[in-house]
């Protein structure tokens, strides 16, 4: 079965593009106010102190505006952690 946001069976994060990695992170650490250092791709938004509904929705909206993508509800309700939202944006460029 292909890794899908449906199936909850996500692609290995060492497959993933390491500058969409990158960017997501950087959003994710400005929104949060965090180093990109202390965040990684596995981290959830339930482990990271200040990662509340409206801190997510800020994420989201600025993850949508650097990459130029819509991100759908049935995604988005998805999305449990930094991976997932990395994948999420490479799905949208494919």
């Amino acid at each position: 079965m292909e890794p899908s946001i449906r199936s909850g069976n996500w692609v290995n994060i060492n497959n993933m593009n390491e500058e969409v990695n990158n960017k997501v992170r950087d959003i994710v650490a400005d929104v949060l106010q965090k180093k990109p250092g202390d965040l990684n791709l596995s981290l959830r938004s339930r482990d990271v102190e200040g990662w509340d509904s409206l801190r997510h929705v800020m994420i989201i909206a600025a993850v949508e505006d650097a990459f130029g993508i819509e991100i759908g509800l049935d995604e988005l309700m998805a999305i449990e952690s930094i991976g997932d939202l990395c994948q999420v944006v490479e799905n949208h460029q494919k």
